[in-house]
């Protein structure tokens, strides 16, 4: 799978990569969730984006909303995975159209970004 990876930590980041590198993935690091537009207008072929919901310059929650009502097809389709440390049920309150596909909680295990992504796998 190619599989974009955001969150404005380089340890997060690295960590998400090496094991992903691992399970045979493709990866691209964005930093923001600027780049992860930027990436998505560049590619078509993206099966998946990992993505922080508190990073600067725009945050998971602004980029999620701006994939799914501006990139063009099959963009604004991609399967988007919240990353958070926090309750789940607080990323989305009071915003109903914020419905990400899945969310892993940090701290997560390989075995959980595994499963995670096995339901995305085409």
């Amino acid at each position: 799978m190619k599989i974009i990876i955001a969150d404005d930590f380089y340890t997060n980041r690295l960590l998400i990569k090496e094991v992903l590198k691992n399970l045979g993935h493709v990866l691209i690091e964005a930093e923001n969730g600027v780049e992860v537009i930027r990436i998505l207008e560049d590619n078509d072929d993206i099966d998946v984006v990992l993505m922080d919901v508190e990073m600067p310059v725009m945050g998971g929650l602004e980029a999620f909303r701006h994939i799914r009502m501006h990139c063009t097809p099959p963009r604004n389709k991609v399967p988007i995975v919240a990353i958070t440390a926090y309750n789940p049920e607080t990323i989305t309150e009071g915003n109903q159209e914020m419905d990400f596909d899945t969310v892993l909680i940090k701290p997560f295990s390989i075995d959980k970004i595994a499963e995670v992504l096995r339901e995305f796998a085409k």
